[in-house]
C-alpha cells in the first residue's frame, strides 16, 4: 500500500534517529564514555522520542 508523505517523512525520520542513537552509544562506549559524546548520546534519545510521538500523531491522524 501507499503510504501518505507525511507518514512516510516521519517514518524515515524515525529510523534516522534511530540509527543516529544506536551510533552514538557505539562510538560513547568504544571511546570510553566522553563526556561531550554521552551527552550527545542522551540528547539523541531526546530527539528520537520525540520523532516517535511525532509519527504516532501522524499516523492516528491518518483517516482509515
Amino acid at each position: 500500500a501507499k503510504l501518505p508523505i507525511s507518514l512516510r517523512r516521519a517514518v524515515n525520520l524515525v529510523m534516522a534517529a534511530a540509527w543516529a542513537q544506536g551510533t552514538l552509544g557505539v562510538l560513547t562506549l568504544l571511546f570510553v564514555v566522553p563526556i561531550p559524546l554521552a551527552s550527545a548520546h542522551q540528547a539523541g534519545s531526546l530527539v528520537l522520542m520525540s520523532t516517535f510521538v511525532w509519527l504516532t500523531n501522524v499516523f492516528k491522524r491518518i483517516p482509515k
